[in-house]
């Protein structure tokens, strides 16, 4: 046997230096996807800082198998020749406590080479006093035992402040359960009589005497455990041979994970009972007559299989680090860059958004900063003496059309209205902004569409786009469906409130596609800080419509963001609530 435990260890050795060399197979624990956890409402609400709490990862169950060495605490000295084997099934509760079934089987052969007088014999099994006269007998015995039991599991190994995640796990249990045994003793012959032990030296007084009587005993034994253990009167019984006993385990023991699937582990198990009859004796000897309980004592090698798919579930929560996500967090705060409000050119964008930080005073210039020139003739609205110059003439140098003077003014607009969907246009319209999560049209705006509006009244035949924009936060389909409502909610209000045709309007959505703040890890963060950018993102841009742009029919995607409770009606004043948003 003694060469079983050295290959049982040589193979825990073996499976700890695997662990070692594929613990690059492990990956971090942070950044859990929302569809990992029970609550990926709650999850993403927490992402974006409206929860104070983060949603519980879902988690798997482990499947285990152990073996190892099975022995008794009895009346019996014992002796390292037992065996035990089984499976346990987990599942963690929380970080540090799981539950546990845990069912076994173990066998142990007693053998006691000091010789019990027949009087001690009578004391268990009078009937085999009786056939042994005077004689002496050596006690031998063979138990078998089946059990079961929940167990409760409190691990300390998992709650790491300077790692991120554990490869090591120290755990204690307890539990309540079941045991079956079978308790049988080899007393008599192949002839069913009495072993004669008249040849053997029955009091050896030093080592050597000792090992000479255990060999002539083994020698004379048949191997027949032919008589059945003694059992007290009111035990309960399986069938003839198992008595049913309750039990209570405590122990220990500690895993080191091989990868994110395996583990392998030590443990050592004691089983209480109420019961001195698992080695089929009561007492030690005749004048030692104490009723000391027997004891089960069960130390395993465990391997431990998490179960289940790492699409949709974590590891067990006991090799998960609670305060992963929380430091995650911190480290994010101290890299964030610090917002700079400041606008060296003055024209009402801040620096870290201006594409054009110079701008001359004065000019005019669009949400990126950049200098305006709303006719596309090369010369920007401030130095150019008409802005808005009818399309299709030159221009002399101060931006002026080159009209001819016989054409009425009649006639000009003829011609611009005629040609105007054909020809590329860059008027600059206004662009409006939304609060986060919403659609609804911002009183401060009502004044820019209204100058859209005017524009589209004195040009019947022009059509105008309008295109909405969603900031980096939130999924790709929700964005796109929020930004539809958003150019939809504008065109609904200029429809309702000047009675502009709806189908002179193009809608399209870009989702977070085309932001104007860059879409880095810190934008993606709720915060006060961070959402003067993101505003610039949430918006509907307005252009003078050309042949290729086409209309986009809402996108597929769950409902996103919220809108005015009542739509305006036609002839109306239009009415939003106002929100500022973070």
């Amino acid at each position: 046997m003694k060469r079983s435990y050295i290959k049982w260890m040589y193979a825990f050795a073996m499976l700890i230096f695997l662990g070692e060399i594929s613990a690059q197979v492990s990956t971090s624990t942070s950044g859990f996807s929302d569809e990992l956890t029970v609550d990926p409402a709650q999850n993403s609400q927490w992402k974006q800082g409206e929860a104070k709490f983060s949603a519980k990862p879902r988690d798997m169950w482990e499947l285990g198998l152990h073996v190892g060495p099975y022995i008794l605490s009895s009346d019996v000295p014992p002796q390292l020749s037992g065996l035990g084997f089984g499976f346990h099934v987990r599942k963690s509760l929380n970080y540090t406590f799981s539950l546990r079934f845990d069912a076994d089987y173990g066998s142990y052969k007693g053998f006691d080479h000091q010789f019990i007088s027949s009087g001690h014999l009578g004391l268990d099994y009078p009937a085999l006093a009786d056939q042994y006269g005077n004689a002496r007998s050596a006690r031998v015995f063979q138990t078998k035992v089946i059990t079961a039991s929940f167990q409760g599991i409190f691990n300390m190994g998992n709650i790491l402040f300077h790692r991120e995640e554990n490869k090591w796990n120290l755990y204690f249990l307890g539990g309540l359960g079941l045991y079956i045994h079978d308790t049988n003793m080899d007393f008599l012959n192949a002839n069913g009589q009495p072993y004669d032990f008249s040849n053997i030296n029955t009091n050896p007084v030093d080592a050597d005497e000792r090992k000479e009587t255990r060999n002539a005993i083994k020698d004379l034994l048949d191997g027949d455990y032919e008589t059945k253990g003694r059992a007290r009167n009111d035990d309960a019984t399986l069938g003839d041979n198992w008595v049913l006993k309750p039990v209570i385990s405590l122990g220990g023991g500690l895993t080191r994970k091989i990868n994110r699937r395996v583990n392998v582990g030590l443990e050592y198990q004691i089983r209480l009972s109420s019961n001195d009859l698992l080695d089929g004796f009561r007492f030690r000897t005749v004048n030692d007559l104490t009723n000391n309980n027997d004891l089960i004592h069960y130390a395993s090698l465990r391997v431990g299989i998490n179960l289940g798919s790492f699409a949709s579930k974590t590891e067990p929560l006991y090799w998960v680090n609670p305060l992963d996500a929380v430091y995650n967090d911190i480290a994010d705060l101290k890299k964030r860059p610090v917002l700079d409000l400041t606008d060296t050119d003055g024209d009402g964008i801040i620096d870290m958004l201006d594409v054009e930080p110079n701008t001359p005073a004065g000019a005019v210039v669009d949400v990126k900063g950049k200098t305006l020139d709303s006719d596309g003739d090369g010369i920007a609205d401030y130095l150019d003496k008409e802005p808005f110059s009818p399309p299709g003439f030159g221009y002399n140098d101060e931006g002026v059309a080159n009209v001819p003077e016989y054409m009425t003014e009649e006639k000009v607009l003829e011609i611009v209205n005629d040609k105007v969907s054909n020809i590329k246009m860059e008027w600059y319209l206004p662009t409006i902004h939304f609060d986060f999560d919403k659609y609804i049209v911002k009183p401060e705006f009502y004044g820019a569409l209204q100058q859209i509006a005017q524009v589209m009244q004195a040009h019947p035949n022009l059509k105008v786009v309008a295109q909405g924009h969603a900031d980096v936060r939130g999924k790709s389909d929700y964005n796109n469906v929020l930004s539809y409502n958003r150019a939809n909610a504008a065109v609904d209000y200029m429809v309702a409130r000047y009675g502009i045709p709806k189908d002179r309007f193009i809608m399209q959505y870009s989702g977070d596609e085309e932001n104007l703040v860059p879409d880095l890890p810190e934008n993606r963060k709720t915060s006060r800080d961070t959402e003067a950018q993101q505003y610039i993102n949430r918006r509907v841009e307005f252009r003078i419509a050309t042949p290729e742009d086409q209309p986009q029919e809402k996108p597929a995607g769950p409902e996103a963001g919220k809108g005015a409770p009542n739509p305006p009606r036609t002839g109306t004043k239009y009415s939003g609530s106002r929100n500022t948003g973070y």
